[in-house]
């Protein structure tokens, strides 16, 4: 049985897959704002562990986010949350939703 790592930070779930998607678009790099929190303003920032680290950033037609670490790791920080690493992979980033259910499914506010 193939082990799963869900990476948790605040409301944003990282887990690990094989391949990219098709049809993605390319939107970010070495540097980039994976999600900013509605109430505080903050920040989950995905940056390079060492200048050689590659990180390309994709985005799918329904606003997740893929993640394609080479050459070393990357790192997410946030100014509420100790940062996490990332060992070089492909990984699909989403905001994690709760469910009310005297209301509706909606994102979880950081």
């Amino acid at each position: 049985m193939k082990k799963i790592i869900l990476y948790r930070h605040g409301d944003l779930g990282i887990v690990p897959i094989d391949e990219l998607p098709q049809n993605l678009v390319e939107v970010g790099g070495d540097e980039y704002v994976l999600a900013r929190g509605e109430t505080t303003g903050h920040r989950h920032i995905i940056v390079k562990e060492r200048p050689e680290t590659e990180i390309k950033i994709y985005q799918d037609s329904e606003g997740r986010h893929y993640l394609k670490i080479e050459k070393g790791n990357a790192v997410i920080t946030h100014e509420e949350h100790q940062p996490i690493v990332l060992q070089p992979g492909i990984y699909i980033q989403d905001i994690q939703r709760e469910f009310d259910e005297l209301e509706e499914l909606r994102k979880v506010i950081d």
